[in-house]
C-alpha cells in the first residue's frame, strides 16, 4: 500500500484478466446457461490467465512493473502489488467450479461457491466493504467527495454485482468480456480519482515497512 494511486489501477487491471479469445492456442470461455447457479461462465481453456502458473506470472510481472516505475517505494510495496494480483486466483479458487488448472489445462480445481449465489454475493459484499473500511481508517478526506465518495462507489459496485448475479444472462460471450473489461478499467479510473480526494494518515514508506 503506497501513496501512489496508480497502484490500484495496476493491480485491478492486471488482476482482472478478462478472456477475449476463442482459439485453442489462446484463453477461451463460453456462456452456458445454468453452468453454475450464480453465472453462466464456462472457462473451458484458460491456462494463460486463470491457471496457477499463469496467475503467478501475472503477479510477478505486476510486481516488477511497479518496481521499475516506482523504485523509491521499495520491494515491499512491489510485493504488495504482486500479492494483490495473485489474490484474484485465490478468490477464484473459492467461487469457481473446478476449471482453474494447476498446470497447463490439467488438474483443475475450484470449490464452486458460485453454485450458492446468495452466499457468494454476501462474501463479495463483506470483502468489498471490509476493504473500504480499512482504507477509510488509514486515510482522511480532503473534501466532501473524499468523505463520502468511496462509500457511494461501494454501493454502486454492489448494485452492478447484484445485476450480474441475479439479472438476465449476457447476450454473448464477446459482449460480456468487453463489458467486463470496460467496467474493470472504469472502476480503476474512478478509484484513482477518489483516492486523490483523501490523504494517508501514515507515510507511504512507513506503511510499506509495516507490511514488510
Amino acid at each position: 500500500m503506497t501513496s501512489e494511486p496508480i497502484d490500484i489501477l495496476l493491480a485491478n487491471a492486471l488482476s482482472s484478466r478478462a478472456p477475449l479469445f476463442d482459439e485453442r492456442h489462446e484463453s477461451a470461455f463460453r456462456l452456458f446457461n445454468g453452468f453454475t447457479e450464480g453465472n453462466p461462465f464456462d472457462l473451458y481453456y484458460m491456462p494463460f490467465t486463470h491457471s496457477l502458473p499463469g496467475a503467478a506470472l501475472w503477479s510477478v510481472g505486476a510486481a516488477l512493473i511497479y518496481r521499475a516505475i516506482w523504485r523509491a517505494q521499495g520491494w515491499p510495496a512491489s510485493a504488495i502489488v504482486g500479492a494483490a494480483v495473485f489474490s484474484h486466483w485465490i478468490l477464484d479458487l473459492v467461487v469457481h467450479r473446478p476449471d482453474l488448472a494447476l498446470f497447463d489445462d490439467s488438474y483443475k480445481v475450484g470449490l464452486g461457491l458460485w453454485n450458492y449465489p446468495v452466499i457468494a454475493f454476501a462474501l463479495e459484499i463483506a470483502l468489498l466493504f471490509g476493504g473500504i473500511a480499512l482504507y477509510l481508517r488509514t486515510t482522511r478526506p480532503k473534501d466532501e467527495i473524499g468523505r463520502y465518495g468511496m462509500l457511494v462507489f461501494g454501493i454502486v459496485a454492489v448494485v452492478i454485482q447484484a445485476y450480474v448475479f441475479f439479472g438476465p444472462p449476457p447476450v454473448s460471450d464477446t459482449a460480456m468480456a468487453l463489458t467486463a473489461l470496460g467496467l474493470y478499467f472504469g472502476f480503476a479510473a474512478i478509484i484513482y480519482w477518489l483516492e486523490g480526494k483523501r490523504s494517508w494518515l501514515i507515510p507511504a514508506r512507513q506503511m510499506a515497512a509495516i507490511a514488510d
